[in-house]
């Protein structure tokens, strides 16, 4: 939801051209920077930052299909023994789902 809310802002920003061109001419900008460190180390990092995200929602992703299930299977127990419970007490229960 984030990504999405940064893109259409984005793109607001992109659209007020008059406002960008004023701003340009009375802002310096950012000033260069140069990267000081070990390129190779740094991509390396971003690469394992990248696949402990994705391993995380994937594991996110388990915990939720295991939620899911437990919860779908507890509301199907809890209607066999609705179901079973209208029985001993001798109410019908026909396809239409009204009890007679």
């Amino acid at each position: 939801m984030t990504l999405i809310g940064e893109a259409v802002f984005a793109r607001c920003l992109s659209a007020m051209k008059d406002e960008r061109v004023k701003a340009s001419g009375l802002l310096a900008g950012p000033k260069t920077v140069t990267f000081a460190g070990d390129k190779k180390a740094f991509i390396n990092d971003i690469k394992k930052v990248a696949f402990f995200s994705q391993f995380s929602l994937f594991l996110l992703f388990l915990l939720f299909c295991r939620f899911f299930f437990f919860l779908i299977f507890s509301l199907v127990a809890g209607l066999v023994r609705l179901q079973d419970h209208l029985l001993c007490a001798g109410v019908h229960v026909d396809e239409g789902g009204s009890g007679h």
